[in-house]
């Protein structure tokens, strides 16, 4: 049921009084925030102040942020938003994905060689200072 997921919603994001909301963010196409008027198939991608609002027992959490003045970010069509801002689709270089687990054994196998090398070189170092410090007997 539409209204009462609404309202379950709404009387979470508002049942502290003292708290309030910048904005909205949505991230997805559910029932519970799209609701089921066609006003919602209207709405353009990124930042939303206002909107027609349709009528009550249709309305998403989209429309009932909207209806209170809380901006929505509405992020559904990420093409849009591109396209909206003029920002690049697919970059030129795509960022090479690093394989976390051969990484973290090459800096564990690091910091092991590295350990054996600074206490060879303290154990040297301490050697050379008890022979040079031995007392005369």
């Amino acid at each position: 049921d539409l209204i009462k997921n609404i309202q379950k919603r709404s009387s979470q994001y508002f049942k502290n009084n003292n708290s309030k909301i910048a904005a909205f963010i949505n991230t997805g196409g559910s029932l519970s925030n799209m609701g089921s008027s066609t006003l919602s198939l209207k709405l353009e991608p990124g930042l939303i102040s206002t909107s027609n609002l349709p009528p009550l027992e249709t309305r998403g959490m989209i429309f009932t942020m909207l209806a209170k003045n809380i901006p929505v970010v509405h992020l559904l069509y990420i093409k849009g938003i591109v396209q909206k801002y003029n920002l690049d689709w697919n970059p030129a270089t795509i960022p090479e994905i690093v394989d976390t687990i051969k990484y973290k054994e090459k800096k564990s196998a690091f910091i092991i060689i590295l350990s054996i090398i600074y206490l060879l070189y303290f154990g040297i170092v301490l050697y050379r200072f008890k022979i040079k410090h031995k007392p005369n007997i």
